[in-house]
C-alpha cells in the first residue's frame, strides 16, 4: 500500500552552531552528545549544521530533520 502524508503546517527553525541559535529549552549540550534536541519519546537526537529543528504538534518537543529532506516535504505558508 502507499499513503500520502496528510497537509499539516509545522513549526520549524534551521539551526547553526556558529549563529547560536539555541532557544531556551529547545537546544541542548553537552561535551559528550554536541548539541541535540529532545524527542516525545525522550530521546537525545544529535544537531548539525544546517538541520532544521521541527516542534512536535505538542508543543513541547522537537526533533532534528535534514535539509535535504526538509525541502523534499515541506513548503513555506504564509
Amino acid at each position: 500500500m502507499k499513503f500520502r502524508k496528510k497537509p499539516v503546517v509545522v513549526e520549524a527553525e534551521q539551526w547553526f552552531e556558529k549563529d547560536q541559535c539555541r532557544r531556551k529549552n529547545v537546544v541542548f549540550y553537552n561535551p559528550d552528545d554536541g548539541f541535540y534536541v529532545v524527542t516525545i519519546h525522550g530521546q537525545k537526537a544529535t544537531l548539525a549544521d544546517g538541520d532544521w529543528i521541527i516542534t512536535e504538534p505538542n508543543g513541547v518537543n522537537h526533533y532534528p530533520c535534514k535539509p535535504e529532506i526538509f525541502a523534499a516535504i515541506y513548503a513555506p505558508t504564509e
